[in-house]
């Protein structure tokens, strides 16, 4: 049975940190990622996934292609990078979610922050510190990134009204 492939973006700013995402019920802190939709390529899963996960749209110009890595069995990672200038992670908002144990709508991720790479291992899942610790991977990720063209643009989507509960 073929792996399935799941897309990341790291989103990276000066003077060397990567913007996480805190995932709901876990100990651990998160890229956004997720699965490829039927027909849609990594590149692309990965941008929407950083939309959908953090709020966040980014110059998709910008965006550096960092390689294809085993991630857990039978999940294989595509990921992705981005330069962009420092925002405020307490703007970041989550529009995916999923349903607890007791039938109540979560969002996916809980909160936002900078961590700077000797972070990465305590805060990240084992498999997710692998990927980016390996010897100079965000350090060359970020010399590419300059190569590139440096900072690229990137908003924080309004976040949508809250919808009203339904009667009880």
């Amino acid at each position: 049975m073929a792996p399935v492939i799941s897309a990341g973006l790291l989103v990276m700013c000066e003077p060397g940190e990567i913007l996480l995402g805190h995932a709901t019920h876990s100990r651990w802190w998160d890229i956004p990622k997720g699965l490829c939709e039927p027909g849609e390529p990594p590149r692309e899963a990965a941008i929407r996934e950083c939309r959908e996960e953090f709020g966040l749209r980014v110059a998709t110009g910008a965006i550096v292609k960092v390689g294809h890595f085993p991630y857990r069995r039978g999940k294989e990672l595509e990921l992705f990078a981005v330069l962009i200038a420092r925002i405020d992670p307490s703007l970041l908002w989550c529009a995916s979610t999923f349903v607890d144990r007791l039938g109540k709508a979560r969002p996916e991720i809980a909160g936002y922050r900078w961590a700077p790479y000797d972070r990465i291992g305590e805060l990240c899942a084992p498999a997710m510190a692998k990927v980016l610790l390996e010897p100079q991977r965000l350090a060359s990720m970020m010399a590419a990134l300059h190569d590139q063209g440096g900072t690229a643009p990137a908003w924080i989507e309004p976040k949508p009204p809250a919808r009203p509960s339904p009667p009880r």
